[in-house]
């Protein structure tokens, strides 16, 4: 995985992408953000992040990652979902996006991500470094530049699922933040040049019914 570039901006957001129907869950609403008027909880636009006019953009710096998160809101359970697509690209293996999870702060957190190679990952980030949870690769992930996925990761205490388009690709356990964790956005940028993801469209439910 990539260095953490050190720009995070508290709360880091997701946009919503058009031209994919929700493969959300069920559940009643907890929390919503089209990103027209930002929630305050996600914090400020800074050089790598940007935030407002109906999505968020993370250009993190070349061979580096950034991710956002709503500071505010802690989950111990929760359906998680956010359309994201991967602008211009050259090395679609190079680089990953998605949703981040189970956030206690900026150095110790999970993420759900997809490539535009059709590859997935969840990795957990903790004690400066990458530990993978698990891989693979799904013919649902949509790829190529500009390809628009719904990424979607559901939280019951120290189980959690990670779906794409509406598809479950795995299931695993963790190790949440005592009393919740918060929820955010992620992007990588490839070795040799930046890249931008951008997000819409971000729920937070309850979690589905059986």
């Amino acid at each position: 995985m990539k260095r953490m570039f050190g720009s995070m901006a508290v709360a880091m957001t997701l946009l919503a992408l058009p031209g994919i129907g929700s493969a959300c869950g069920n559940g009643a609403v907890q929390f919503s953000d089209n990103f027209k008027t930002p929630d305050p909880g996600w914090g400020q636009s800074t050089s790598f992040v940007k935030i407002g006019g109906g999505q968020v953009q993370i250009t993190p710096a070349v061979n580096t990652a950034d991710f956002v998160y709503n500071q505010p809101l802690l989950y111990t359970q929760a359906d998680a979902c956010v359309s994201v697509a991967i602008g211009d690209l050259t090395k679609p293996g190079e680089m990953s996006g998605g949703l981040v999870f189970w956030i206690q702060d900026n150095t110790h957190y999970y993420i759900f991500t997809e490539r535009a190679n059709g590859t997935w990952f969840v990795t957990r980030f903790i004690a400066n470094r990458w530990v993978p949870v698990a891989n693979g690769k799904s013919d649902v992930i949509k790829t190529g530049a500009n390809a628009v996925n719904e990424v979607e990761v559901r939280i019951n205490g120290n189980a959690a699922e990670g779906w794409i388009n509406g598809t479950k690709v795995v299931s695993f356990h963790g190790q949440p933040p005592d009393g919740g964790g918060a929820l955010g956005l992620y992007g990588e940028s490839e070795n040799d040049r930046a890249n931008t993801w951008t997000f819409h469209d971000f729920k937070v439910l309850k979690l589905p019914s059986p």
